[in-house]
């Protein structure tokens, strides 16, 4: 634990971005702005990053039931050069992706990008990039017994953005990049075990 400890300090000032300083440190996390799904049902939360620099965009996807419990979650770096709107679509997209390989057929789908939601629930025609990952979105829509899909403020939304936040991490000035995601999915759990009242975890590199 003490080893553990070490290397989330050692990551926090290893990173130049004072906003994922502060929110390393906990300044705004808000973890009961997040509401369960009523009984039967699972909530899907998706969220996107971007770094620039390096010309990468981070994915981050839990699913969590009724009581809380983190059913499954995925992070996964895309190495290509998204605009954030593209990113957020395509973190929902692989979010619903993700809910049907795991078996879930009755879902909310929750993001804080509300231009997406947006977009989502016209149901209408777009001809743009983003429009195509709508698209995608909507013919997986019959999969489902229920979905809806819904906005949710960035406070609600903190521990999916805390999954895909090691995006920022210079990974390599760490432990390098295969050791870092080998601790990750450990040290994710031991956070998200701390801030929910039971979790189980399943993370994919």
């Amino acid at each position: 634990m003490v080893k553990m400890q070490c290397f989330f300090v050692k990551c926090i000032r290893a990173t130049d971005d004072s906003q994922f300083l502060d929110f390393m440190l906990f300044s705004d996390m808000d973890v009961s702005s997040w509401e369960p799904p009523t009984v039967g049902l699972v909530k899907v939360n998706t969220d996107a990053a971007i770094d620039v620099i390096r010309k990468r965009i981070g994915i981050g996807i839990i699913i969590r039931d009724s009581n809380r419990v983190v059913m499954a979650s995925r992070s996964r770096i895309i190495f290509v050069g998204y605009s954030l709107q593209i990113a957020e679509a395509v973190a929902v997209l692989r979010g619903i992706q993700f809910a049907l390989d795991t078996g879930f057929r009755c879902c909310t789908i929750e993001s804080d990008a509300q231009v997406i939601v947006n977009l989502i629930n016209s149901k209408s025609c777009i001809l743009s990039d983003v429009g195509l990952i709508i698209d995608d979105i909507l013919c997986l829509r019959d999969k489902f017994m229920e979905w809806n899909v819904r906005f949710v403020p960035r406070r609600a939304n903190m521990l999916t953005h805390f999954l895909l936040s090691w995006i920022y991490l210079p990974t390599l000035m760490v432990f390098g990049w295969r050791r870092f995601h080998q601790v990750w999915p450990q040290l994710f759990w031991v956070i998200a075990r701390f801030l929910c009242s039971s979790v189980s975890v399943d993370l994919f590199p």
